[in-house]
């Protein structure tokens, strides 16, 4: 469910504002929940620096999401002593299986939903733009059982050293309640028709389907399901179907 909403200005980008929410945020759950973990999931758009550092020191852990094509770099060894310390250690491409090394760590294990599933994941990458924020990269590989597995998933994160590949892999599967819940407040709500002539509107606009977002949400228990002759019932009503 949304926690907030804030328009993204000209003269500004999605990733400066998204860095200034999850600021906020973590400020908040500082307050009020000291003693538990704040992780944020994020999709492809925000799987960079410029989003990461900002963000490195933060009470919070992130896991994101990395394009398929990404070169990240380790880090260099040693000083030797002469010129100028290196920031860049070995090429760590993608798309190069032979650039990835041993990972630090790999488990194989079934799930009943991403059916066979293998995760490797690496220590201490950086991009090239910003080798002064480290993170772990995460390769996640579902449904090997099938003849055309899908595309491999690989992840960003930046957080605490005890989480494991498996505990990493789970915090990303938050996301997506957060993409349905996005794609139901444009469809169901309308969220993106309107065409407003000023910015208060827009936001305006944006609060009022928040509010009703949240209105169907908690009155999901005072509905009843009523489900055409064709549709199976629902065992759990959702905003989705308590607006029916």
């Amino acid at each position: 469910m949304p926690l907030g909403v804030a328009r993204v200005p000209s003269q500004r980008t999605l990733v400066e504002v998204g860095v200034q929410q999850i600021q906020r945020l973590s400020q908040l759950h500082q307050q009020h929940h000291p003693d538990t973990l704040l992780v944020v999931a994020a999709d492809g758009s925000y799987g960079n620096h410029r989003f990461l550092a900002p963000l490195r020191d933060e009470a919070c852990a992130l896991v994101v999401r990395l394009r398929r094509d990404r070169v990240l770099y380790r880090a260099p060894g040693p000083y030797q002593g002469r010129g100028r310390p290196r920031q860049h250690g070995a090429r760590f491409a993608f798309k190069e299986p032979q650039t990835w090394g041993v990972p630090q760590q790999e488990a194989t294990f079934h799930d009943d939903t991403f059916g066979q599933v293998t995760l490797q994941l690496w220590h201490d990458l950086h991009a090239r733009q910003d080798a002064e924020t480290p993170f772990r990269v995460l390769r996640v590989q579902s449904h090997q059982e099938r003849d055309t597995p899908p595309a491999a998933l690989w992840l960003a994160w930046q957080g605490p050293s005890d989480q494991d590949a498996v505990a990493i892999w789970r915090f990303f599967q938050y996301r997506q309640p957060i993409e349905s819940s996005i794609r139901f407040r444009k469809q169901a709500l309308y969220w993106t028709t309107p065409a407003f002539q000023s910015n208060e509107a827009d936001q305006r606009w944006s609060w009022l389907v928040t509010l009703a977002h949240w209105t169907l949400y908690l009155a999901r228990d005072l509905v009843q399901d009523q489900p055409l002759p064709w549709q199976p019932a629902h065992t759990r009503l959702t905003p989705r179907v308590s607006s029916q």
